[in-house]
């Protein structure tokens, strides 16, 4: 077996500097797999420590360690002989690192290094370090201030931090062809998944469910595909039943951006994913609208030209958009990747026709204001009504509506679409008050003439 691209990108900058180190990968992506290779290549110097902190995680390190290595390299803690290369430690509580001999291991693993839990192991791992190398894995960064900064003070910042949308954008993964609804009822399910099988017929169709109890509750859905070549599978068990499908449909599924679509992506070939989501959860459609923007940012600063296309349905945008979680920062990044992806600034129109956008009021809750162009300045855009004026154009479409007597009136500008906006006038004149705006104006026309 050897490691994906991404997975050799990261075992090669892990090997630059080895000490304490933080990996962060997505769900799915292998973290443990590529954990294992990194043990692999240190256990050569010594015996290697694996601390997991509960028995899902010890399975899945027994699995992967099996893979690669086979039974005879590891056992677990109680199990083990001196000479044993690799020992997995269920640590349920601190006090399980007690019986570990301070000398016994050169190196140690985390699992989950991010989760609040294992900040309790931390004084006991300081005992047990001496020069030992430590290596903290993670499916996500830890976002609480105290805890992040407790755990980035011990294992020092991720040496990398390699999300799904990122692996997709560097063009790590199978391209990708994503598309999602919102629907009423199970009917509603039945008949769109029926739709989009009589429009795609690949080979290989993987129908995922949250879980059993799920599944039971669309057993009409099953009954009326069961004849086809398709394979439903429980959500929790996906992982280790993937296969590289030609398609997945995600029916009801709480983590549509996360493990399924990291599974199937996994680059065991170069055919397009195509992948259709079909939701009755407004949760699950707000997960839907964050996976496609965490993409395109991705796909922005990565620079990448993967192939991605992402087209969510008005059903799921309507639902998605109003997550209560949407914040000032992704709110900039959606119009600052508006602006690079049609190369000009969004009018209210535009920007509520992308499907890779949230809505304008969406925009505008967040800001706390309804100007639009108010908006495009806090983000560092330069608004659509000044985009195409200069300071002369100003002057002569001000002085064009100046009928000699009495100066223009600020509400003449603001609504009409073909003339500057009131606050550009302001600008350009120098001043605050629109009051103030027809003296300074003249002016400057004094000063350009």
């Amino acid at each position: 077996m050897k490691p994906y691209d991404y997975q050799r990108m990261c075992l090669q900058t892990l090997a630059q500097d080895p000490g304490r180190q933080q990996l962060v990968m997505s769900v799915g992506l292998g973290r443990r797999t590529t954990g294992a290779f990194l043990i692999g290549q240190r256990m050569r110097s010594g015996r290697v420590l694996v601390v997991c902190h509960n028995k899902s995680a010890l399975r899945g390190w027994k699995e992967a360690l099996t893979t690669l290595f086979g039974l005879g390299v590891w056992r677990v803690k109680g199990d083990e002989r001196p000479d044993t290369p690799i020992t997995l430690l269920l640590s349920a509580d601190p006090q399980s690192l007690n019986s570990v001999d301070n000398r016994a291991f050169r190196h140690i693993v985390v699992d989950e290094s991010g989760l609040p839990k294992t900040l309790e192991y931390i004084p006991r791992l300081e005992q047990l370090l001496g020069s030992a190398t430590l290596l903290g894995l993670t499916e996500r960064r830890i976002m609480k201030k105290d805890y992040s900064s407790a755990i980035t003070a011990f294992y020092g910042p991720p040496i990398v931090e390699l999300t799904l949308a990122r692996a997709l954008a560097l063009g790590y993964l199978r391209p990708l062809e994503y598309s999602a609804t919102h629907v009423a009822g199970a009917q509603e399910i039945v008949r769109h998944v029926r739709t989009r099988l009589a429009q795609f017929r690949p080979s290989t169709t993987h129908i995922i469910f949250e879980d059993n109890e799920a599944r039971d509750r669309h057993a009409k859905l099953v009954s009326l595909l069961g004849k086809r070549a398709l394979t439903f599978i429980e959500s929790s068990s996906y992982d280790r039943q993937v296969s590289s499908p030609d398609q997945l449909i995600l029916v009801n599924t709480s983590s549509v951006a996360e493990k399924h679509l990291a599974c199937a992506l996994q680059p065991t070939t170069t055919a397009p994913l195509h992948v259709f989501c079909v939701t009755q959860s407004s949760a699950s459609a707000s997960l839907v609208t964050r996976f496609a923007d965490q993409v395109q940012t991705a796909i922005t600063e990565e620079k990448g030209d993967a192939w991605v296309n992402v087209n969510l349905g008005d059903s799921i945008l309507q639902r998605g958009r109003g997550s209560r979680n949407f914040t000032k920062a992704q709110a900039a990044s959606q119009l600052k990747n508006y602006v690079v992806r049609h190369g000009k600034t969004p009018s209210i129109k535009a920007f509520d026709a992308d499907t890779l956008t949230v809505s304008s009021r969406s925009i505008m809750r967040v800001f706390e204001t309804t100007s639009w162009n108010k908006i495009l300045r806090k983000v560092g855009i330069e608004p659509i009504r000044e985009y195409h004026y200069s300071t002369a154009d100003i002057l002569a479409i001000y002085f064009a509506e100046f009928n000699g007597v009495t100066p223009p009136r600020a509400n003449s500008f603001k609504s009409s679409k073909d003339l500057p906006d009131p606050e550009a006038i302001k600008r350009v004149a120098g001043v605050r008050s629109w009051s103030d705006v027809h003296t300074a104006m003249l002016k400057l026309r004094d000063e350009t003439m």
